[in-house]
């Protein structure tokens, strides 16, 4: 690769990095282009070269950081799903995961947007679990796509509720999603 090329694939990382910094930190609507131009000492044509606006800067943000988020998982089988998948409620304690993924998403990108985004990334490394544990006999024959969408769209909705509460309202929801979770992979397994 070029020395160009990198410098422009460094260039797009670094705006990338600030977007989320700004975004989780101001939101979306309250960050501009401006912002993340000016905070890396960019010009607005420099920014615009890598970038057609801020929602495509959001969407990218987006991609990347669900890419992130998958690679353990991508290492994970059925057993370590199993004890690990609670882990992502933690996220909850994340304020810029909450400004951007439970706050802002749904404004900013359309269903189309939002789907291809988990299915890309999420729903596929699930599916991909949930194919091997078919494989090696950890739970039954199931529409693997499917199933992935029900944990994925539980998950989601565990972390919205979870992002609403504090204290002991908090950890009572938690433990009960938890439990509510568990049992629907109870079920999946042989």
């Amino acid at each position: 690769m070029s020395l160009k090329i990198e410098q422009g694939e460094e260039t797009k990382r670094q705006i990338l990095k600030v977007a989320r910094k700004l975004f989780g930190k101001n939101g979306y609507n309250n960050t501009s282009i401006e912002d993340i131009y000016s905070s890396l000492n960019l010009t607005r044509g420099a920014l615009y070269h890598h970038f057609s606006g801020k929602k495509e800067i959001f969407y990218e943000m987006c991609r990347v950081y669900n890419h992130e988020l998958v690679q353990e998982l991508e290492n994970w089988d059925w057993r370590e799903f199993r004890k690990r998948w609670s882990e992502t409620l933690d996220l909850t304690e994340d304020k810029n995961f909450v400004q951007i993924w439970i706050k802002d998403l749904a404004s900013v990108l359309n269903a189309k947007e939002m789907s291809q985004l988990d299915e890309e990334s999420i729903e596929k490394s699930i599916t991909v679990l949930l194919e091997g544990a078919i494989r090696n006999g950890s739970i039954r024959k199931i529409p693997t796509k499917e199933a992935s969408q029900m944990i994925l769209g539980m998950l989601n909705q565990a972390l919205l509720v979870l992002s609403e509460l504090e204290g002991d309202s908090l950890l009572r929801s938690k433990k009960n999603f938890i439990k509510v979770m568990n049992l629907f992979l109870d079920s999946l397994e042989s």
